[in-house]
């Protein structure tokens, strides 16, 4: 860490861990789009088959895709996020702090907006809690750039 920087490591490891699940979550959606699949219709539908009983083969096999279209969307950003973690903001670079936080801001948003638009709040609140994950460690050490 930056000798100047003296924020908690305790956050700095919280947000490389949550970056490492969404990571890890990204990676399952491209190669696991079965489990994928059965996942958001659990939280959807609250059934597991929904998805796979509800639509024809083509449906499914085109919802894969989008799964896995999104996965690797998530899997780029992940990267960037933690690129960003390990590079400048550990250095205590105050504008690598705004890239994250304006990156996670962004995501959230649309996403739940959306979300909320097409009635799924249960996508809505995934969101808030990955959101929350991801943003608590940032207003925690925000005062540490700031005085950098």
């Amino acid at each position: 860490m930056n000798e100047k920087l003296k924020f908690s490591v305790f956050w700095y490891y919280w947000l490389m861990s949550v970056i490492s699940v969404v990571m890890i979550i990204s990676i399952c959606m491209i190669i696991m789009p079965n489990l994928t699949i059965k996942g958001f219709s659990l939280l959807i539908y609250l059934q597991s088959n929904t998805i796979e009983s509800s639509f024809s083969s083509n449906a499914v096999k085109y919802i894969e895709l989008t799964h896995a279209v999104l996965g690797a969307v998530m899997f780029g950003w992940s990267i960037l996020l933690l690129l960003i973690l390990v590079g400048p903001f550990r250095k205590g670079n105050l504008e690598s702090w705004y890239y994250m936080t304006i990156s996670i801001v962004a995501w959230f948003v649309s996403d739940t907006l959306f979300s909320l638009s097409k009635g799924f709040w249960q996508n809505a609140i995934l969101n808030s809690f990955l959101f929350i994950l991801l943003i608590m460690p940032l207003l925690a050490v925000r005062k540490e750039f700031i005085r950098n």
